[in-house]
């Protein structure tokens, strides 16, 4: 019963983290309150690998599986086991949780997985990060054998893997950025180089040139990335001032909200950016007029009186690669 009660809900719990935040607690925190002893802690995964092996009863397994996750990488023997019910498709997103929480314990793991014929196991495993901290050789260089699969929606995922090791990831995510022909893949490596710290001036140049891109998802992810907790780039501000013209309105709509939360940081350029924003105010696009009417109000200044905008006529498609399958006619 004990493995049963740690599963489950009581993930949900928060914490404050040491910014002031709130944070989910990790399932280790949770663990580490019920203040098991070691022995207790072996005879927890060793049962639930009893019954993974040779219960009859579906939910048993299921259950044990789920009573690991918790264990984090205090339950690294039953990984063999784990990778078994993966493999075989078997509650295997429940057993694929329970990797994820042993963090670099569960690396080997992972590198094999990563290497499976099957491209959509190489997909959901690539999709399902370690806990950090990373420290795995091997598995860095797994993700980057990944980030250069057949398949765009592989590769994508791949990124997030490589993110789990900061700076060292730097220079593979740009050049999947300059070298890769799938937007999701574009999107995701500026998405990741964002989620690093500290970003360099070369990275963030990057986001500025990439708002020239000729996929409307990865000029949305560039002005996103500029919207980072980093200081900004003097270069920000002015590339989305340009970038309000775009002739895609999620562009616009994105634009609105970098530039409000840009805008306080930059105190030389916060006229320049409350232009770009009232122009915004009158944008063709409900939502682009939406975000930017928030956008003013959040800097303290009153919107303009609302008026009906002349028609847009530019292009407002939106790529399409998201949302095709990526594996066509494959297994």
């Amino acid at each position: 019963m004990l493995g049963l009660a740690l599963a489950g809900r009581v993930f949900a719990q928060q914490v404050m983290d040491e910014a002031g935040g709130n944070r989910i607690k990790t399932p280790q925190e949770l663990f580490n309150e019920r203040h098991l002893s070691p022995a207790e802690v072996d005879a927890l995964v060793d049962r639930a690998i009893q019954q993974m092996q040779f219960d009859r009863d579906e939910s048993t397994r299921h259950q044990a599986i789920d009573s690991l996750i918790p264990v984090g990488p205090w339950a690294a023997k039953a990984i063999p086991l784990l990778v078994e019910y993966i493999e075989r498709g078997e509650w295997a997103g429940n057993a694929m949780e329970a990797l994820q929480a042993m963090g670099d314990a569960a690396a080997p793991a992972y590198v094999q997985l990563l290497a499976s014929p099957n491209p959509r196991r190489r997909q959901s495993i690539a999709a399902t990060r370690l806990a950090p901290p990373l420290t795995s050789p091997e598995l860095f260089d797994a993700y980057e054998r990944v980030l250069h699969d057949k398949y765009w929606c592989v590769r994508s995922e791949a990124v997030w893997g490589l993110v789990g090791y900061g700076s060292k990831a730097v220079p593979i995510l740009k050049s999947a950025y300059l070298e890769d022909s799938a937007p999701a893949v574009r999107s995701n490596a500026l998405f990741g180089l964002a989620a690093i710290r500290p970003i360099g001036r070369d990275v963030a140049q990057l986001f500025v040139a990439a708002l020239s891109d000729p996929a409307t998802d990865v000029r949305v992810a560039a002005v996103v990335a500029m919207n980072n907790p980093d200081p900004p780039d003097d270069a920000y501000v002015p590339a989305l001032v340009q970038a309000s013209s775009d002739p895609s309105m999620q562009v616009r709509e994105s634009v609105a909200g970098s530039l409000a939360n840009i805008a306080p940081r930059v105190p030389a350029q916060f006229q320049q950016a409350t232009a770009a924003l009232r122009k915004l105010e009158e944008d063709p696009s409900e939502s682009a007029r939406r975000w930017a009417v928030l956008g003013i109000q959040r800097l303290h200044l009153l919107p303009l009186k609302p008026k009906h905008p002349p028609e847009f006529t530019g292009s407002q498609q939106q790529t399409t690669e998201f949302d095709r399958d990526c594996f066509g006619k494959q297994p």
